[in-house]
């Protein structure tokens, strides 16, 4: 069970974080809920893994990587203030702005999140053991390519394998999804490996893309999927693989910003195609298994993830059809 209003601040009281705060609910992610709690002008957003969905994440890697992100002077994220593994509770400072997306970014804000998104590129993966050796934590492992396609391509696809006696929708992604996959390892061919730090979390979706706006600030929020990874992509390709409905224009301003000056374009545009088909196929994959999941449950949000599915499959049909140098043409 979720913990309720009046337990959550008896908790913020029993370890002396607020006294008598004002609770209101800011949001409910695929994962998490999160509360704003208020008092005077002390604010906390408070962090709870929902308990009604599969495989809810925990906050302990997110806890570890913001703490070590502070420990950079990085600006750009909240603050990490209390962490209880056993409730499943993350507590964090609470940023003001606007909630966005991608496709918020005025020319300003788009330079500023590229310039963002390459500074947490470029934190070497010795900066990071230096710092847990510093502070006495375990360094935690790099999510290998490799790992990563097990994970969120051939897991779900497997689990979506699972549902085929039970919902002929299944099969329907199945087919749909199989020749894609093909298409996508072909694609990496010839492609350099490096070690990266990404937030991991930064695509467009329905509710926002865990951003925050506050004139030209761009903060990034929500750090639970963080980390080092042994990886062919810059973050940007699983950006620009999110956004909806084929957008060549907000497409072609983010792209045209991050390659901007950057030497081997080659790569980096095979790197960025890589990165976009893997976003269009591994979103719609993660939507068609929560769907199947949901509904097997008869979950009341099931059709929602129906349509998500959907409505990726349509988009995505432009990336893998089209040559790389069409996709921003227009």
């Amino acid at each position: 069970m979720d913990m309720t209003l009046d337990e959550i601040k008896q908790y913020l009281l029993d370890h002396a974080l607020l006294g008598n705060p004002t609770l209101s609910l800011l949001g409910k992610g695929e994962a998490n809920i999160n509360y704003l709690a208020e008092e005077g002008e002390h604010k906390l957003v408070i962090r709870i893994a929902r308990s009604d969905v599969p495989a809810y994440f925990r906050f302990e890697a997110e806890r570890h990587y913001m703490l070590f992100i502070e420990a950079l002077n990085i600006e750009f994220a909240p603050r990490s203030i209390h962490y209880d593994p056993k409730h499943n509770i993350h507590i964090v400072s609470y940023v003001d702005g606007q909630d966005a997306s991608v496709v918020d970014l005025n020319e300003i804000q788009t330079e500023v999140f590229v310039e963002q998104l390459k500074q947490l590129h470029n934190i070497s993966y010795d900066e990071y053991t230096n710092w847990c050796n510093k502070v006495g934590q375990a360094p935690r492992g790099l999510l290998t390519l490799e790992n990563r396609n097990k994970m969120y391509l051939q897991g779900k696809l497997q689990d979506i394998h699972n549902h085929l006696k039970i919902n002929p929708f299944a099969n329907n992604v199945i087919e749909w999804a199989e020749p894609k996959v093909k298409i996508l390892q072909d694609s990496v061919n010839g492609i350099e490996l490096r070690t990266v730090f990404l937030h991991d979390d930064l695509r467009w979706n329905e509710n926002g893309g865990n951003l925050k706006l506050k004139g030209d600030q761009v903060i990034f929020i929500d750090w639970e999927l963080s980390g080092f990874f042994d990886h062919l992509v810059p973050e940007i390709g699983d950006v620009l693989g999110s956004i909806p409905n084929f957008n060549n224009s907000v497409m072609k301003k983010l792209y045209k910003v991050y390659v901007d000056g950057e030497p081997n374009r080659d790569q980096l545009d095979r790197s960025i195609k890589y990165g976009v088909l893997w976003g269009r196929l591994g979103n719609t994959l993660w939507a068609a298994e929560r769907y199947l999941s949901l509904d097997k449950a008869n979950h009341p949000d099931a059709m929602r993830y129906r349509q998500l599915t959907k409505q990726g499959m349509r988009d995505a049909e432009p990336f893998f059809n089209r040559p790389f140098n069409e996709w921003f043409d227009k």
